[in-house]
């Protein structure tokens, strides 16, 4: 007698049972990989918790449909074991199936010569004998996307590229420099700078739509993860891809997004950054080759350093040893006139926000420490300052930077001064004299 069906994909594998037993071992294994919400006591004593749990794995609403990356496979089989389920006739073992990816043709400009290590990361990212679920790790300016890029070349077939939002601009912009590539030949499901009258979510259902017709007429897609992220719990609410697409319009759920698109290469980019998003876009999906790009894939928490390294173990990652430094790091010592009107701790311990919002509710301290800064940036900026430097001022809030930046205009009226924080342009942390 069947009590549970389980197909292995490339990045995950599914379990479907209604059948007690299985549901309680799939109960045990998917608490074993929670992360739990950071609690505090507010000052009544009360028990807060600062966010909610967060489960690298993943379930329809029903829990009927239980999802875990492949590289918990071995483990999740001795859990079996345990429960004495699996003995043989128990289980149905299933495969994804595999699909051939949609051919492309994209040329790289001819002036781009990758260095030696860009080269073996290339080799490394093409190599079909490697795991699939690659990563390389460069320091930042190292030339990722351009690595990631020559490789997708090489390998000639459509491309998926997962980012946050704010990361879109950089992509086209590193497209138009780097490749010869017509515009219309990029879809992006997300914000692209333009005025459209379609929300993103309409996009990717739109392209889904489209690719029943037959081949998408794109070389690239890129997708928001904001966007992605909704098409999955759209899913997880409806539970089946019936469901989905009457009550929500899509017409493939997010594990067929892949092959139903064509893709062949799925990039990541920035993967350190919202990991539980990418750890979660690996149980669904079915690819022929992907990759993820990052600096500093790494975490202090040893919880999610543990799921980093599951789902990409370090020795099959590419790394390019060595960081180039450049700059210095000196400590600047000060005190405050008025200390008891300093706010500093949050719920968590020390907060440089509460921190910032105390100063900024005292136009005199406002002043006195960003004259402060500036007389920082006097020494370390001003006097050697030659053509081309620029300074990075960092504060841990908006509103910090929003004031700083219009104080630090009228002390530099002849230069460029810029805010950087959420929807500002990028140009505004590239090009400017001094980013804030």
């Amino acid at each position: 007698m069947t009590l549970a069906v389980i197909t292995v994909a490339s990045h995950h594998f599914v379990v479907v049972s209604t059948y007690p037993r299985f549901r309680l071992a799939t109960r045990e294994f998917s608490l074993s990989l929670k992360l739990a919400a950071k609690t505090f006591r507010n000052k009544r004593g009360e028990l807060i918790k600062s966010g909610d749990d967060k489960y690298f794995a993943s379930a329809t609403k029903t829990r009927s449909e239980v999802r875990y990356h492949i590289n918990y496979l071995e483990d999740f089989k001795q859990l079996l074991r345990r429960h004495r389920l699996d003995e043989p006739g128990l289980v149905e073992w299933r495969t994804a199936p595999n699909y051939n990816p949609t051919k492309i043709s994209l040329a790289i400009r001819s002036h781009f010569v990758p260095t030696e290590d860009q080269e073996k990361a290339i080799n490394y990212i093409v190599d079909r004998s490697r795991p699939n679920n690659k990563a390389v790790i460069m320091q930042a300016g190292a030339g990722k996307t351009l690595t990631a890029m020559i490789a997708a070349a090489k390998q000639g077939e459509l491309i998926g590229i997962f980012v946050e939002p704010r990361y879109i601009g950089q992509w086209l912009k590193a497209f138009e420099e780097n490749c010869v590539i017509a515009p219309k030949r990029i879809c992006v499901i997300g914000d692209d700078g333009t005025k459209s009258k379609m929300g993103t979510s309409d996009k990717l259902k739109s392209l889904i739509n489209m690719a029943f017709e037959g081949p998408v007429p794109y070389d690239a897609i890129i997708v928001s993860s904001t966007t992605f992220r909704n098409y999955i719990e759209a899913y997880k609410t409806a539970g089946s891809a019936k469901v989905l697409e009457e009550t929500e319009g899509y017409g493939v759920p997010p594990h067929l997004f892949m092959q139903h698109l064509g893709i062949g290469l799925r990039i990541i980019d920035e993967a350190h950054e919202n990991f539980h998003f990418v750890f979660t876009l690996d149980l669904y999906t079915q690819v022929a080759n992907s990759v993820a790009l990052s600096a500093t894939l790494f975490n202090d928490d040893d919880f999610l350093n543990k799921q980093i390294n599951t789902a990409y173990p370090i020795h099959q990652r590419y790394i390019v040893p060595g960081f180039n430094k450049y700059v210095n790091a000196y400590s600047l010592h000060y005190s405050m006139r008025e200390p008891r009107k300093i706010k500093s701790q949050g719920s968590m311990g020390y907060s440089h926000v509460e921190f910032e919002k105390s100063i900024l509710k005292s136009r005199n301290m406002t002043e006195a420490y960003f004259t402060m800064v500036r007389e920082s940036m006097r020494y370390t900026y001003d006097l050697n300052r030659q053509s081309g430097d620029r300074c990075l001022v960092y504060f841990a809030t908006i509103d910090m930077c929003t004031r700083f930046t219009e104080f630090i205009r009228r002390e530099y009226p002849y230069l460029d001064c810029q805010r950087f924080c959420e929807e500002d342009p990028l140009e505004n942390l590239l090009t400017a004299d001094i980013s804030v």
